[in-house]
């Protein structure tokens, strides 16, 4: 007997994986309509509580970001009910309710506001670009 084969296989591998990982690579590449979409993407498909509740906690960021502070509080706030159980998401989640998130930079305004500069969520250009005070 000859087996049937699906005519469009699915790839083998975590789809909610690969959509987090665009979803980061989009935050860095200033690309927030699609980080959106691919975090969205992400909670539909993942099933790890770790992944789900940083991909609320990155939606909530960006949504503060925007700025719309009613999705961003609802985006920490499932980031809370996902019950991931790790200190750093909860201290993320809970620091979101507290206060809006701002993009690194956004807190020492240059002397002439650069409309370029990347959108950063994730706060990593900022910590690449921290450099002591002697190095040269």
């Amino acid at each position: 007997a000859l087996a049937v084969r699906p005519r469009h296989p699915q790839p083998q591998g975590d789809h909610a994986q690969a959509h987090y990982i665009m979803a980061r690579l989009d935050l860095m590449q200033s690309r927030p309509d699609d980080a959106i979409q691919n975090f969205q993407q992400t909670l539909k498909f993942s099933k790890d509580p770790r992944t789900l509740a940083w991909s609320h906690i990155y939606l909530g960021r960006l949504y503060d970001v925007l700025p719309d502070r009613q999705k961003a509080l609802a985006e920490y706030h499932a980031a809370l009910t996902v019950r991931d159980n790790r200190p750093d998401t909860k201290a993320a989640a809970e620091t979101g309710l507290k206060e809006p998130f701002a993009a690194p930079g956004a807190r020492h305004e240059p002397a002439e506001p650069d409309d370029d500069a990347p959108l950063d969520p994730s706060g990593k250009a900022e910590k690449d670009a921290y450099r002591p005070p002697d190095s040269k």
